[in-house]
């Protein structure tokens, strides 16, 4: 037997249900806004602390995060930057921060910084190179190369070996490849038309004095869009520019 519901408590569960929904997207609608909010306030921070020519975005990740940020903390924080500007070479950035709070100290967290091609190809041609030879630099599939030519002007490519410590890169190149054939590295020298690369094959250590204070280079590798170092990065303080204090 089906039983009708009455007329008056139908009215009242639909208004209820409406009741229920009005709340759930007060609360949503809420949670975007602050969320918002909070995002911008993280960007401009970081902003200032980076000081990049290039835009900053930060989003904050997890359920209901900008209502969770009114507490004062964010469970994870996702910042992305451009130009990050570093020894004459711009620089992307992309950084994972937990627990944010809203001071500016961190619980940590990780970050990928990325030295495009088209920037780093004129730095090490201005600061490697003697300007006798062309130098690109790029990835062959498998690590960093660099392309240039012999003293005879042969095309050559150098591949290389990648190697961090907690605050230097070290590029080691390992082969050669000079007219279809790949030669390692120690028999470069007695190879015909390698006059002027031979003596340039020396491993060279970069020392990276920007980072963090407490920040430490954790790995480095090539790939399609640049060369990418990933960064272990501390709990704890604000930082802020020379200038003073940064926003919190």
């Amino acid at each position: 037997m089906i039983r009708r519901i009455p007329s008056s408590r139908r009215a009242g569960l639909l208004a209820g249900g409406t009741l229920l929904c009005l709340t759930a997207t007060g609360v949503l609608v809420g949670n975007a806004s602050v969320e918002h909010r909070v995002e911008q306030r993280v960007a401009a921070a970081a902003h200032c602390r980076m000081q990049p020519s290039g835009q900053v975005t930060a989003s904050l990740d997890g359920t209901f995060a900008g209502l969770k940020a009114l507490s004062g903390q964010a469970d994870t924080v996702s910042v992305h930057a451009t130009d990050v500007k570093r020894h004459e070479v711009a620089l992307n950035v992309d950084a994972t921060l937990h627990g944010v709070h809203s001071d500016g100290t961190t619980k940590g967290g990780t970050a990928t910084v990325t030295a495009p091609y088209d920037q780093l190809t004129p730095y090490l041609a201005e600061h490697e190179g003697d300007g006798s030879r062309p130098l690109t630099v790029g990835s062959d599939g498998a690590g960093l190369a660099l392309n240039t030519t012999t003293g005879r002007g042969l095309p050559v490519t150098v591949h290389t070996d990648l190697k961090t410590t907690g605050n230097s890169l070290t590029v080691t190149p390992t082969d050669v490849t000079v007219l279809g054939r790949d030669v390692p590295v120690t028999q470069v020298a007695a190879f015909p038309g390698s006059s002027g690369v031979a003596d340039e094959l020396a491993p060279k250590t970069v020392k990276l004095d920007d980072l963090p204070d407490g920040a430490r280079v954790t790995g480095a590798h090539a790939d399609a869009d640049g060369l990418v170092l990933t960064v272990s990065l501390p709990s704890g303080g604000k930082g802020g520019t020379a200038s003073g204090d940064c926003p919190s």
